[in-house]
């Protein structure tokens, strides 16, 4: 027996289990000891992992209080988010204010535009009536007048003794002359200067000038020949014309030049332009729609020298014909010309060939 009152076979025996247990339970053990050495490196590599996250996120806050900074400096600091769009909201105003002022000079421009324009075309319009009654005028003056041509000039000629026996002697008609002198300064050259000269009778000139015309008529040579003055721009006019009566005659159709009329001697009927020359009032009471129109009218200009220019377009009607010339009158390189001259041709509907 042992101390504690057991047997000593019994403890042998229950040591002997208890070692046995002890020994039967190490290999288990031992396993999860390896199982967690095996997990090390994974639970460590994981750690890193969320190392490496939470630094992330501290440089994530670092950046987002950087940014709440900067927002705090441009909502609050000095040059602020704030006091920009107070500028912004002051340069607006400004803005509104400015274009208001604009808008009002521009009301301004446009009604004194509109009053230039309509004394333009008030001015124009008593310019052509003074140039009507200015051409009325001296062709009532030159009513007397006649216009020898090609007289021979010499230094001590007689004009108011020479030209009266000259025309006796070819024409057989006896004048007077209130007064003679040529036309111009004395000049070089062989074509002696024209001859003016007021009669003392009208009845004269009308038979000298009859006389003329069956010369004319009759192809008889003349050693000078005479003819009616006419104001410079009648005589312009009248060039138009006897080109109109020559273009007639060749289409067999008789026409007699009046003044500074063409007439149909079978009707009595009187030419009238296709196409005039545009007032100032056509040119600026356009509406918009009508420039648009205008403007879209194709033109090639070209100039020679520093003194002509040319321009054209293509045109099928006198509709056509008459807003080109219209166009370019509202051009105000064309608008301040001395002279103009419109040149047209195009084929009708019908094919028939219009020229002017």
């Amino acid at each position: 027996m042992c101390a504690n009152g057991k047997p000593a076979s019994y403890l042998k025996k229950h040591s002997a289990g208890v070692t046995s247990n002890t020994v039967n339970s190490t290999p288990g053990l031992s396993g999860e000891v390896s199982s967690a050495l095996q997990s090390l490196p994974i639970i460590q590599q994981s750690l890193q992992d969320i190392q490496h996250r939470l630094n992330g996120l501290e440089e994530l806050r670092s950046e987002l209080q950087s940014v709440k900074e900067s927002l705090r400096e441009d909502l609050w600091g000095t040059d602020s988010l704030k006091q920009k769009i107070e500028y912004v909201a002051q340069q607006a105003e400004d803005t509104v204010q400015n274009v208001e002022t604009i808008h009002k000079e521009n009301k301004n421009l446009r009604r004194e535009v509109d009053l230039l324009k309509a004394i333009v075309i008030k001015l124009d319009r008593k310019v052509s009536e003074q140039d009507r009654e200015i051409t009325d005028l001296k062709s009532r003056s030159m009513r007397d007048n006649i216009l020898i041509h090609r007289f021979k000039e010499s230094s001590n000629e007689n004009l108011m003794l020479d030209i009266p026996s000259a025309i006796k002697k070819v024409y057989g008609v006896d004048l007077k002359f209130v007064r003679i002198h040529r036309i111009g300064p004395p000049r070089r050259g062989p074509v002696p200067r024209t001859i003016v000269g007021k009669l003392e009778h009208y009845d004269k000139k009308e038979e000298i000038l009859q006389i003329q015309r069956d010369f004319r008529r009759s192809s008889k040579e003349t050693p000078f020949h005479v003819s009616e003055q006419f104001p410079a721009a009648l005589v312009e006019e009248r060039k138009h014309l006897f080109e109109l009566q020559r273009k007639y005659t060749s289409q067999n159709v008789e026409t007699r030049v009046r003044g500074n009329k063409l007439v149909f001697k079978n009707n009595g009927n009187v030419f009238r332009e296709k196409v005039l020359v545009p007032r100032a009032e056509d040119v600026l009471l356009c509406d918009e729609d009508e420039l648009d129109k205008l403007q879209e009218i194709p033109v090639v200009t070209s100039e020679v020298g520093s003194r002509f220019v040319a321009s054209g377009t293509p045109v099928k009607t006198y509709g056509e014909v008459r807003n080109f010339y219209k166009m370019l009158c509202s051009l105000p390189r064309h608008a301040q010309a001395h002279h103009r001259i419109l040149v047209y041709r195009f084929r009708d509907k019908d094919g028939k060939v219009i020229d002017g």
